[in-house]
């Protein structure tokens, strides 16, 4: 086998998005959420990289259902877009005793905290990308500027850890 050819064998069998890397992002938001001093840099720096987490989980459950990686390099960093992506995917795994493959979609409903109305995975995801939404668009308006306008922190490093566990839950990428 050519070197080429190993290279290609390789890249088959290795996944390129990586379900630990977003795991770590979400462990290092919850560092910085516990000291977290209030300031809006803190803020910031924990809405980005949960949001940053949610787009890698996104990205692995996509891959890991066979979505082409050029497909999915395509969108960027919409997140909304690879939820939509993803939501028409089937899972990987049975549902239940009932044996049958469900659709991607089972993760949109997930609630994220009871104390919101309506703060479910494919809510929050939704209204992070939109060009209507209220809320700095991820990733630049949250990068560069005085000040962003988005759901709490806290919130979103929830939703990143409910959407990686839901990901590894239905996609088989492992444990929780």
């Amino acid at each position: 086998m050519s070197q080429l050819q190993q290279q290609k064998h390789k890249a088959a069998i290795m996944p390129v998005y990586n379900i630990d890397l977003a795991k770590r992002l979400v462990d290092a938001a919850g560092h910085l959420e516990i000291n977290n001093t209030n300031d809006n840099e803190t803020g910031r720096a924990i809405a980005y990289i949960s949001l940053l987490a949610i787009e890698i989980a996104l990205k692995c459950g996509l891959e890991k259902s066979g979505t082409d990686v050029s497909i999915i390099k395509k969108t960027g960093h919409d997140i909304s877009e690879l939820l939509d992506m993803l939501s028409i995917q089937p899972t990987q795994i049975s549902h239940d005793t009932t044996h049958e493959r469900i659709k991607g979609s089972i993760i949109r409903s997930i609630v994220v905290d009871n104390n919101y109305s309506n703060a479910t995975i494919g809510n929050i995801i939704s209204n992070c990308s939109t060009e209507h939404a209220n809320v700095s668009k991820y990733p630049n308006e949250i990068r560069y500027g005085d000040s962003i306008k988005h759901f709490l922190p806290s919130l979103l490093r929830r939703t990143a850890e409910c959407t990686i566990n839901e990901i590894c839950k239905y996609w088989n990428l492992g444990t929780n």
